[in-house]
C-alpha cells in the first residue's frame, strides 16, 4: 500500500466515526418523536373509544403533553344535575393539526380515544351562551349578593350527562 492511499482512508474512516457518533443522538430525538406518534395513531385506531356530548367552552392555549404528544387542551362544560354546578371535561387536540372549528357555545358531540379528539360534529351553533352568564354574575357581584329568587337558572342540557362507550 502506497502511502498515498493510507491518507485519505484515515479520513474517511475519522469522518465517518464522527458522523456516527453525532448522528445517533439527532436521529434518536425524531426518531422517538416519530415513534410515539405512530403508537398513539395505533392506539387511536384499536382502542376503546368514548362519544360524548357537551358544550364547548374555549381551547387552552399551554403547553401540554399527553403520552409524550404535543397537545392543546380543548374545553368542554356540562351541567351536573346532581350537585348542580358546571362541570368542565378536558380533552386533547394535537398541536401540530389545524383546531378543530369550534366556537364558545357549541353544543357538540366528539370521540375521544385516551382524552384525544378523533372525531367531533357540532350539533348545534351558539347553543349555549357561557358569557353573558358570567357577565350577569359580575353585574350582581357589583350590585350585591344574589338573593334565591335571583339565581340563574341552569342551561336546558341533554337528559344524560352525555357519556356512551363503545368498543371497536
Amino acid at each position: 500500500a502506497s502511502p498515498k492511499g493510507v491518507l485519505p482512508k484515515l479520513l474517511v474512516y475519522v469522518a465517518t466515526a464522527i458522523y456516527v457518533v453525532f448522528l445517533f443522538p439527532f436521529m434518536g430525538i425524531k426518531y422517538k418523536r416519530i415513534s410515539r406518534y405512530c403508537k398513539m395513531l395505533y392506539f387511536v385506531g384499536e382502542g376503546i373509544k368514548a362519544e360524548e356530548k357537551y358544550y364547548f367552552y374555549q381551547f387552552r392555549e399551554k403547553t401540554l403533553q399527553k403520552d409524550n404528544i404535543d397537545v392543546i387542551s380543548a374545553v368542554f362544560a356540562y351541567w351536573d344535575a346532581k350537585t348542580q354546578e358546571w362541570r368542565e371535561r378536558e380533552v386533547y387536540c394535537d398541536a401540530e393539526k389545524p383546531l378543530p372549528q369550534i366556537e364558545s357555545g357549541d353544543y357538540v358531540r366528539y370521540l375521544t380515544q385516551s382524552n384525544f379528539i378523533v372525531q367531533y360534529e357540532v350539533l348545534v351553533k351558539r347553543a349555549y351562551d357561557f358569557f353573558e352568564e358570567y357577565e350577569e354574575d359580575e353585574e350582581d357581584e357589583a350590585e350585591g349578593t344574589l338573593d334565591e329568587s335571583e339565581t340563574l337558572d341552569a342551561p336546558k342540557a341533554p337528559e344524560t350527562d352525555g357519556r356512551t362507550r363503545s368498543a371497536k
